[in-house]
């Protein structure tokens, strides 16, 4: 068997160095040789391959155990597959349950369409029109391709003042979905992006996490998306987090939004 794989590894290093060689002798300045410039890249390619596939060989000579490693690296692969494709099913399972939450509490969503808006550093506001209805409340919130963009701050018969998480006179109760009970307040911040503060230093944070709302915020029901995590920083305090997002949906580009009017009890 050794003998075998020394034969195996001998022929791999004549073949790299006669490919070698044919390269080198085709330069790509004789004219006489077009021929052979022509060969020149696939015998490049076929010395590529080989030199990768000799080192291979060569490890796994070193290395016995190298194909019992790579089959351990395998099966983790496999099993954090297996784990993604739970948390997408659970995922999908959560957006069911609000799909059938969300009519039982609030009714029939009313559609509006976004014909003003104030986006100043101390305000972010827009004015939302739509079909005459007495039931839009202050404090329902308001969603723009499914992601909550704010909350009714004052309400008519057809126009609709709405605050968007953006304002800096906006507070939301927000979970992060990573471990059970990670809860902060979404707000703005002095740049005008969104982040989630007061969570505790003791939670694992990672980017790219799921952000929704949490039971804190009330005539707010948990569970509507928000956005994902882009960046996470420890306070000064020591004691708390802070998570900046990249929110879902952006009311600034928005023109069409939806009101869960929640019904009178």
């Amino acid at each position: 068997m050794q003998r075998r794989t020394r034969v195996r590894v001998v022929t791999i290093v004549v073949l790299v160095a006669l490919a070698a060689a044919i390269a080198r002798f085709a330069h790509p300045s004789a004219a006489g040789f077009i021929g052979i410039r022509a060969l020149q890249r696939p015998f490049a390619t076929a010395a590529v391959a080989v030199g990768s596939w000799a080192t291979a060989a060569a490890r796994t000579i070193r290395d016995p155990h190298r194909a019992t490693v790579l089959e351990r690296e395998l099966a983790l692969l496999r099993s954090a597959h297996a784990a993604l494709q739970r948390a997408s099913l659970e995922r999908e399972g959560d957006a069911a349950e609000r799909a059938r939450t969300y009519p039982e509490r609030f009714g029939a969503p009313i559609a509006g369409r976004i014909i003003a808006a104030e986006f100043e550093p101390t305000s972010q506001t827009v004015v939302v029109a739509h079909a005459s209805a007495d039931r839009i409340r202050v404090g329902d919130p308001v969603l723009a391709r499914g992601a909550l963009v704010g909350i009714v701050a004052a309400s008519g018969p057809t126009r609709t003042i709405v605050r968007l998480l953006t304002d800096p006179q906006s507070r939301v109760g927000a979970e992060l979905a990573t471990e059970a009970g990670t809860l902060g307040i979404l707000e703005a911040d002095s740049g005008g992006g969104l982040v989630v503060t007061r969570i505790p230093n003791d939670r694992t944070v990672a980017v790219g996490s799921a952000v929704v709302t949490g039971m804190i915020t009330a005539g707010i029901p948990r569970g509507i998306p928000v956005g994902t995590v882009a960046a996470v920083r420890t306070d000064p305090d020591g004691f708390f987090q802070t998570a900046a997002l990249d929110p879902m949906s952006d009311p600034r580009r928005e023109l069409a939004v939806t009101m869960l009017a929640q019904d009178a009890e």
